[in-house]
């Protein structure tokens, strides 16, 4: 499991991250480095960012138009 050094910085306000979200986007990456699932044989194309936790309470649900990548 990756530790919050790993993941950098957050994909909405870019600063270092005490606490983090895993959010799962609503579109594809092209490779096979993305989120799937083993059981379902879903692909692992499933796009996501790593987002602080403060930026979620600011933003809430909403949080997804803001992600940079």
């Amino acid at each position: 499991m990756a530790t919050l050094d790993e993941y950098g910085t957050c994909y909405v306000c870019e600063s270092e991250m005490e606490s983090s979200w895993t959010i799962q986007l609503g579109y594809k990456v092209e490779s096979e480095s993305g989120w799937g699932c083993v059981k379902c044989d879903l692909p692992m194309q499933a796009a996501a960012a790593i987002v602080w936790g403060g930026s979620v309470d600011k933003h809430g649900e909403n949080v997804e138009d803001q992600i940079n990548m």
